[in-house]
This record gives C-alpha cells, sequence and structure tokens, in this order.
C-alpha cells in the first residue's frame, strides 16, 4: 500500500495545485460575466470526464467536445422552456428538458466525440447556472460561462495529466 501511495504522490500533488488555481480563479476572476463562480463546479464535472474518457488527447476532445454540445443544449432549453411557462408547475421545463434529452441521446450516432456523459454532464452544468440565475440570467451569458467553465475543466484534465507526467519519477 505505501508503493502504491507513493506512486499517487505526483497526481495528487498537481490535483491539489490544479484546484487550488481554479477556485481562486474562478471566485475572483469574473471574466465580465456576472456570477462566474456559479459554476465552478463544471470544470470539476468535465475534468472528470476527461479521465473518464481515457485521457491524453482523446479524452480531451470527448470531455471538452461533448461538454460543450451539452452546454449548447441547456442553452436551448433556457430559450425554449419559457415558451411554455403557461403549462402547470414546472411541466414546460420538464418537457423542454424530456425532448432535449432524447436528441442528446440520439446525437451519439453522430461520432465518438459526441460524448454521452459529458454532454449530459454540460447540459446538467449550463441547466444548474441557469437555476442559480433564478432563471432570470441572460441565457447566452450564462451558457458562455458555464460553457467556458466546461472546457476549462478538460483544460485543467490535460495539464493535470501532463504535469504530474513531467514529475513523476521514472521507474
Amino acid at each position: 500500500m505505501a508503493e502504491k501511495i507513493k506512486g499517487l504522490l505526483p497526481l495528487a500533488l498537481v490535483a491539489a495545485v490544479l484546484v487550488f488555481v481554479w477556485i481562486m480563479f474562478a471566485s475572483n476572476v469574473n471574466l465580465g460575466i456576472k456570477d462566474f463562480v456559479w459554476v465552478t463546479p463544471a470544470a470539476f464535472v468535465t475534468w472528470g470526464f476527461y479521465f473518464a474518457a481515457g485521457t491524453g488527447t482523446p479524452g480531451f476532445v470527448k470531455s471538452a467536445a461533448g461538454a460543450v454540445i451539452g452546454s449548447v443544449f441547456g442553452l436551448a432549453l433556457m430559450w425554449i422552456a419559457p415558451n411554455f411557462s403557461s403549462m402547470p408547475s414546472s411541466s414546460g421545463l420538464s418537457l423542454t428538458a424530456a425532448v432535449l434529452a432524447f436528441f442528446l441521446v440520439c446525437g451519439i450516432a453522430l461520432g465518438d466525440w459526441w460524448y454521452v456523459p459529458a454532454a449530459f454532464g454540460g447540459f446538467a452544468c449550463t441547466v444548474f447556472a441557469w437555476a442559480l440565475s433564478g432563471y432570470v440570467g441572460p441565457p447566452i451569458m450564462v451558457w458562455l460561462s458555464a460553457a467556458v467553465a466546461l472546457v476549462l475543466g478538460s483544460v485543467f484534465g490535460l495539464l493535470h495529466t501532463k504535469i504530474t507526467g513531467a514529475i513523476s519519477p521514472k521507474s
């Protein structure tokens, strides 16, 4: 077990540093996007999908592209769902989300870059950011802030593996 922990130390150290950098950035810089801190968790979502997608360039492409695709579906939800606000309770929102989820999954037929787990994560993070805005934030700004954070998560995943590889002792 000690050898296993020793082998994980570079990976853990790089994770700690990158997490610190990301949270400091997201908490203190708004890039002109109101309440950018709301989307801080989105980067962690795609960071995880980067590892789930296999790391390296393929993992980066699958996690970033999938998350952006999902965030576009989230933007579509923000534009479409308010048109059904006359429906009882949250029926319009639920119906719109259901139809979009259907097409989100069908999109997998288009290729490997349409990575459904990351697409669902991107969709969820975008909708969550919209909910945190009280459903009143300008949709394009909510989407932009979520999309930036989602892509940065994939970038952090790529950096994580590259830096870890560079600092890990060679056997």
